[in-house]
């Protein structure tokens, strides 16, 4: 699993950027909670999201390959809009939605939800 320093390097050899690393941070950890809260919060409540910079830099991320680059997508389109590259935002946030849905179909399919009996015991 990559850790929001990771990705930032990854996304600095692939997109130069003069975006500052706490902001790609922050946004880093945005999406990572909405990960827990919306997929994996259920089945791994062990495994929070990480929440803060520079403490939890080389805490892995909750995506594991091979989605992992959605992390590398979502900062790239973050970098894009902020930097009014509007175009290119929209290229990669179709490209990132794509791979979010991919990892929340694989999660649904690997991870059984778990179920509340309703037997009554006599």
């Amino acid at each position: 699993m990559p850790s929001i320093n990771e990705v930032i390097e990854r996304v600095k050899r692939t997109k130069p950027n003069t975006t500052e690393d706490k902001d790609q941070a922050r946004w880093l950890i945005t999406l990572d909670g909405r990960v827990y809260e919306e997929v994996t919060k259920v089945d791994a409540p062990d495994r929070p999201p990480v929440k803060e910079f520079p403490e939890d830099g080389d805490k892995p991320l909750l995506v594991d390959s091979p989605y992992d680059n959605v992390y590398d997508l979502y900062l790239q389109a973050m970098i894009c809009f902020s930097l009014g590259e509007y175009n290119d935002y929209n290229n990669i946030v179709d490209q990132f939605e794509k791979t979010l849905r991919d990892f929340k179909a694989w999660w649904r399919r690997s991870h059984v939800p778990k179920t509340r009996s309703h037997i009554e015991v006599m």
